[in-house]
């Protein structure tokens, strides 16, 4: 079981493709380096301790998947949001800007 947060190292994986850090101890946030693995086509972080934002950065994963449970997918997110719309956009500061959509589930999505 990992313990602790995500380190910023993982963004130099550029060629990872599937990254499962799911029902780990994991806290913190999800570090914007991420978006750097270009080839990542799988990420789960179910069932850990993440806080705050998504980064923005994540937008450039551009071969990212559904889960293939169904779940909410950063295609679907991106779909909400209309690639990052500005009418959706609610707030910008020093950590980017956070959206508000409807997903098709008629949840709200903070992004």
């Amino acid at each position: 079981m990992a313990r602790g947060s995500i380190p910023s190292s993982l963004g130099c994986l550029t060629e990872l493709t599937s990254l499962n850090l799911r029902r780990n101890q994991i806290n913190g946030s999800i570090p914007q380096e991420i978006g750097y693995m270009k080839d990542l086509v799988y990420l789960n972080l179910d069932n850990s301790f993440i806080s705050g934002k998504i980064p923005s950065q994540l937008i450039n994963l551009k071969r990212l998947k559904r889960d293939f449970d169904g779940k909410l997918a950063f295609e679907d997110i991106l779909s909400a949001i209309e690639d990052f719309d500005i009418k959706y956009c609610t707030g910008s500061g020093g950590y980017g800007s956070v959206y508000r959509a409807l997903l098709p589930t008629r949840k709200a999505l903070e992004w």
